[in-house]
């Protein structure tokens, strides 16, 4: 997989932020949404069918740009990357909780597609285990990044929420994986 496909993910809200600095949050809005459907639409290309969570991104980024369109405020659209994180991290959490960790069921569901050198290490126990708090680790980082979101999308300019939103995810992500590295 090209890396360049986890960066379409930031691409509608860094379109709407350079929109809206130059032209108004309408216009952010309609843009967001196009771009939104784009994604959609490359994703149904490259991998053939569009995944649940291309559908739950298409459509809170259409339901919150909707929402800054209507009202014409760009807090709206800044809320959806919060929602995604809380729904996501969420996720995570309940799963570790209810002693089904999302990350070892997808490694153990999907390690065919791996290469083999790593679809030996999923039957490892310590690895299985470094899988299983990832899950719970992942899911409170990810919740973290929610809130941090939040806070810069109230209180911050729009290209430092951008950056909190984009960069942030791959850091709370990161560093929520390698605590667990260290609490095993």
């Amino acid at each position: 997989m090209n890396s360049n496909f986890f960066l379409l993910g930031i691409i509608p809200l860094l379109l709407f932020v350079i929109i809206d600095t130059f032209f108004g949050v309408k216009k952010a809005a309609v843009i967001t949404i196009l771009a939104g459907v784009a994604e959609v639409i490359y994703s149904l290309y490259y991998f053939g069918e569009i995944d649940q969570f291309s559908i739950i991104t298409i459509v809170t980024i259409v339901l919150f740009s909707g929402c800054s369109f209507f009202f014409n405020r760009g807090i709206f659209i800044k809320l959806q990357p919060v929602m995604m994180s809380f729904v996501f991290g969420g996720s995570l959490i309940y799963s570790y909780l209810s002693g089904s960790p999302l990350l070892l069921e997808f490694a153990k569901k999907y390690s065919h597609m791996l290469p083999e050198m790593n679809q030996q290490l999923i039957v490892i126990p310590h690895f299985q285990e470094l899988l299983r708090l990832s899950t719970l680790t992942m899911g409170i980082g990810i919740m973290l990044h929610g809130f941090v979101t939040l806070i810069a999308a109230l209180y911050l300019s729009n290209w430092w929420w951008l950056g909190v939103r984009g960069v942030g995810f791959y850091l709370f992500a990161f560093g929520s994986i390698l605590a667990s590295r260290f609490l095993i």
